[in-house]
């Protein structure tokens, strides 16, 4: 879910396009959405200017995907789906947000996706190139804080291997990095551990109330009723 959401981004950081473009991310896309398991380390590095080699803020994460079943951890937060089930978690923060009875449809998921390809132009992405089992694409989008974002696919095993973000360093948009790169490591593809998915370490549901567990009596727990999710909610409470 949450690659998904990144490639997302950036499609809509840019206007961007070209055929092989388009066929390769709708490959990778439908990688992510058929694989029924998969494990993969996260590892984001930022860097203050051009050149630097030790990044000066650097943050490890971890993505679990399982049949129905999706787990993430990275600064400070965490997402929880078991089934129809939902927990958000930050701890930083000390909030959750509950949803006992979620709708995920992949298969809407799969239109907005497909709808973000067909928008972009072709004037704005250029193809860097293949290096073995990579393609590397770059989208330009000068008018926004980020102003470059070159994406790594892996074409072997059809998932995104790296994404840069390279920020605007005058006007109005001026960052105080110069990029940030995130890399993607596939870790494993066998069938996670059911204790990836434990939201009951952290909640108990009684009568389809839920109840923060006394180790995190401190968070505050908001618990929804409705049944289509929608990521920007988390973000408002």
């Amino acid at each position: 879910m949450k690659i998904i959401g990144i490639l997302l981004c950036c499609l809509g950081v840019s206007c961007a396009s070209a055929q092989n473009f388009r066929k390769d991310f709708i490959e990778v896309y439908n990688n992510y959405k058929n694989r029924s398991y998969y494990t993969q380390e996260v590892m984001v590095a930022s860097y203050e200017n051009k050149g630097e080699k030790k990044p000066i803020h650097l943050e490890k994460g971890k993505i679990v995907k399982g049949k129905e079943k999706y787990y993430s951890k990275f600064a400070g937060q965490e997402t929880i789906l078991d089934g129809k089930q939902f927990l958000f978690i930050n701890h930083t923060e000390k909030r959750m947000t509950y949803y006992d009875e979620v709708n995920l449809d992949l298969n809407e998921l799969t239109q907005v996706y497909q709808q973000g390809l067909d928008s972009v132009g072709q004037d704005r992405i250029t193809y860097l190139g293949s290096t073995g089992i990579y393609k590397t694409y770059q989208i330009e989008s000068p008018k926004e804080m980020i102003k470059i974002t070159e994406i790594k696919l892996n074409m072997k095993n059809q998932m995104v291997e790296q994404v840069v973000y390279y920020y605007q360093p005058i006007g109005q948009y001026k960052s105080t990095i110069y990029k940030t790169v995130i890399d993607y490591h596939l870790l494993s593809e066998k069938e996670p551990p059911i204790d990836s998915f434990n939201w009951q370490k952290y909640i108990t549901v009684k009568n389809n109330v839920a109840v923060l567990n006394k180790q995190y009596k401190q968070f505050n727990l908001t618990q929804r009723e409705e049944r289509e999710f929608k990521w920007g909610q988390l973000s408002k409470q």
